[in-house]
């Protein structure tokens, strides 16, 4: 059973292109206008949940398709250009009817209703996903969306082939004991992330693209359930987007202490951060503060702005 802000409880089930399912779906109340992956649903055209508004397009869940032409069509020749998903929806989210991206299942079990509610009502979110799914660079570079269990952050994001290579040199005894405790429990966190994309590491290391991960504690999911724990679990979750993959995707990663630096604006405000107990020393161990701390400190920073953008739109669901 799943609240409805606007008209009570609902449960509606899907098949995996989006159609409900028969005889397995209710809802107490009427006028709540959003379904399948939280988009918008037209039912005067094609009945109950057929017909959905992904922005860019219009998709037809009856038949799994678009019904207008793709219109990055050239950057994916390979697919028919009224696809959806990639025709993958197990494993793939079509988010605005322009490009895929690979969530795996443990993720999408867990949090994708509530991560695409919030997401598809806010601009400045979806232009975040959108910057780590260019589909210019879709040919080259696959980004997993994963739900591991994390030990030693709740989310992090990870270069698969640098991991999979410092793994394989663990094994064969070939790190030396400084660089062994450097990494600590993050050996597990890269295990337990790559088990989850379904690729074993000598898959990862011979494929021909660049490949990458951002996990989310699956442990963390929890915290979902409020409000609070909602908003904090979807600023780690773009947290690691702006400070993190973006560069990843863009062939230019920086140092951490450099990307939490600028995704913090930390050197601006140092003196401020520094009243807070939020020191250098925290951050060149890879640490970012509070997120109330961020809100007060460092508003108009990215991930000022990213805290301010969340609340906003998880207010404006409830009311």
């Amino acid at each position: 059973m799943k609240p409805n802000f606007n008209t009570g409880y609902y449960e509606l089930q899907y098949d995996p292109f989006g159609m409900i399912l028969s005889g397995r779906s209710w809802q107490a109340g009427s006028g709540y206008r959003y379904g399948f992956n939280g988009k918008e649903q037209d039912d005067e055209v094609a009945g109950d949940g057929n017909i959905y508004d992904y922005g860019f397009r219009i998709y037809n869940s009856q038949i799994g398709k678009f019904l207008s032409v793709d219109p990055l069509t050239k950057s994916f020749p390979w697919y028919t250009p009224y696809q959806f998903a990639g025709n993958k929806p197990i494993v793939a989210i079509d988010l605005d009817g322009l490009e895929e991206l690979v969530y795996t299942k443990m993720f999408t079990s867990f949090f994708k209703d509530k991560y695409f509610k919030i997401i598809n009502h806010s601009a400045i979110l979806t232009e975040y996903i959108s910057k780590i799914s260019d589909p210019n660079k879709a040919q080259n570079t696959i980004i997993f969306i994963v739900a591991p269990i994390l030990n030693h952050a709740d989310a992090i994001s990870i270069d698969l082939k640098a991991a999979a290579d410092i793994l394989n040199k663990k094994d064969a005894g070939y790190l030396d004991p400084e660089a062994l405790a450097a990494y600590g429990e993050v050996f597990n966190d890269w295990e337990n992330a790559i088990q989850e994309t379904g690729m074993s590491r000598e898959q990862i290391l011979s494929s021909d693209k660049n490949l990458f991960a951002i996990a989310v504690d699956v442990q963390q999911f929890g915290r979902s359930n409020t409000e609070e724990g909602l908003g904090s679990l979807l600023k780690d979750f773009f947290h690691e987007i702006e400070a993190h993959m973006i560069n990843n995707v863009n062939g230019n990663p920086e140092p951490y202490i450099v990307e939490h630096d600028n995704n913090i604006s930390y050197s601006e405000n140092a003196e401020e951060y520094n009243e807070t107990g939020f020191t250098y020393d925290n951050l060149k161990d890879g640490l970012t503060p509070e997120y109330d701390v961020i809100d007060k400190v460092a508003p108009e920073s990215p991930q000022g702005v990213i805290n301010s953008e969340i609340d906003r739109t998880i207010t404006n669901q409830k009311e």
